[in-house]
């Protein structure tokens, strides 16, 4: 991942990290993507280490008469808009479509997925809220709300009305739900519409694993904008951070135990250094680690010396999420030649 790209996504989660109880879903229908194609785009998503970070759900599939979807659910416009910036470079001319979504359920097996789980996409014409609650409320009645063949449903706005993107085990567990979802949505003055099936390829949903990818880039954005609050948030209160390096001549090398020690690291590193490069490469994570290389330049402040450091850090993780340790190591010998 390039500098550039880090600073795209900094500037963009400086905007939107205000909270947010609004959950988002993009829609992508490519006419020219092929089984073949989507799992060569996820290799190359995966092999950064960004498979499903900063996402909550997401199903991707072909068409039963041609043509692809694919869909995933956020849980506010700032996960959106991180996810987006980390993936333009790998998404090229794909531009995912965001709506706001207006319902969700997530079924108990909603990460289920066999060779016969389908995705049944509605465009409902005009549908409005009112329409709509009262299909969901006909459901509820009949019983089928929970149906536990639908393993997923989200309901999103649109300049068009509602629509619908449901996935299912099964294409007879759907055409049976359809014998009681048809009249109800006939008794709302609605059309019934003939929804788009699609075979589910895949079903993604982020583990801790990738939610620790999600805190490692949240902080690395964090630092590109100077928030250090943000890192610290992310940390247990007995974090270990520890830097690489001789502390007699780097001011910021050593060990540094909690929250406040932490902040005298990155008060040091700023007094000290002016960053002009932090280039993180591609992630590797695992249930409590994420580690990853790192290119950094910059000047000594002191002596006005240019330097460039290869680092690896590697972030350990505790059972609530939060980072239990962080080191940093590597070759400094160009940061100490540039402190004398």
């Amino acid at each position: 991942m390039k500098t550039l790209q880090i600073l795209f996504v900094c500037f963009l989660l400086s905007l939107t990290l205000s909270a947010q109880d609004k959950w988002y879903v993009t829609v992508t229908t490519p006419a020219q993507m092929t089984i073949d194609g989507y799992d060569g785009l996820f290799a190359k998503i995966g092999a950064a280490g960004l498979s499903n970070c900063f996402s909550e759900y997401h199903a991707a599939g072909p068409g039963m008469a041609g043509g692809f979807i694919g869909f995933t659910t956020f849980s506010s416009r700032a996960q959106l808009d991180a996810r987006l910036s980390t993936l333009k470079p790998f998404l090229g001319n794909v531009q995912p479509m965001p709506y706001e979504v207006y319902n969700l359920i997530a079924g108990k097996n909603a990460g289920l997925r066999t060779d016969k789980t389908i995705i049944a996409y509605f465009d409902v014409k005009g549908m409005t809220e009112a329409q709509y609650e009262q299909i969901l409320d006909g459901l509820k009645k009949a019983g089928q709300i929970d149906n536990p063949a639908r393993l997923y449903h989200v309901a999103f706005k649109t300049p068009e009305g509602l629509k619908v993107i449901d996935v299912w085990s099964d294409a007879e567990a759907f055409q049976a739900a359809g014998q009681t979802l048809v009249p109800i949505i006939m008794s709302t003055g609605l059309t019934p519409p003939q929804p788009l099936i699609y075979g589910a390829h895949v079903i993604r949903i982020p583990t801790q694993t990738d939610r620790n990818v999600d805190v490692v880039l949240t902080d690395y954005a964090a630092y590109g904008r100077g928030d250090i609050a943000t890192i610290l948030a992310s940390m247990t209160d007995n974090c270990n951070w520890s830097h690489v390096g001789n502390p007699a001549i780097i001011p910021f090398a050593g060990t540094f135990i909690g929250k406040a020690e932490v902040g005298r690291f990155f008060e040091n590193a700023g007094k000290s250094v002016q960053v002009t490069q932090f280039e993180p490469g591609n992630l590797h994570a695992s249930e409590w680690e994420v580690s990853c290389p790192v290119m950094i330049s910059g000047t000594v402040r002191s002596t006005g010396k240019a330097f460039t450091s290869s680092i690896q850090q590697t972030i350990t993780f505790d059972s609530s999420g939060k980072i239990s340790k962080w080191n940093t190591t590597g070759d400094v010998s160009g940061l100490e030649s540039a402190f004398k």
